[in-house]
């Protein structure tokens, strides 16, 4: 998770060095243009930003037993209940403002 949060904070760097590389006309420049072309993360792959706050609860529960030297049914119970409270999905109850004159306008 580390890694992936630092690649998204790296990212216009990355994108600007691999631009610069591009205009660069020395050999070695190019041979790592192409290197870094072949790695660089699509925009898709950068989706998986996404999974940051669902992956979060899993990192931090992780580390907390890494830190204990033995776990109990009493640690890990609360910590389980915690992750799913984490990943349950936020609904808004704001239906009064919705006002549908025809079918067609619901979707």
């Amino acid at each position: 998770l580390l890694s992936l949060v630092s690649t998204l904070k790296l990212k216009g760097y990355i994108y600007t060095l691999e631009a610069n590389l591009v205009e660069e006309v020395d050999q070695d420049s190019k041979k790592d243009s192409q290197w870094l072309s072949k790695i660089i993360l699509t925009n898709n792959e950068y989706l998986l930003r996404d999974l940051i706050p669902i992956l979060e609860p899993f990192e931090k529960t992780t580390k907390y037993l890494e830190g204990n030297n033995y776990s109990t049914h009493s640690i890990i119970k609360p910590l389980i209940a915690e992750i799913i409270n984490n990943l349950k999905p936020e609904y808004e109850s704001n239906t009064t403002n919705i006002n549908i004159k025809k079918i067609e306008d619901i979707f």
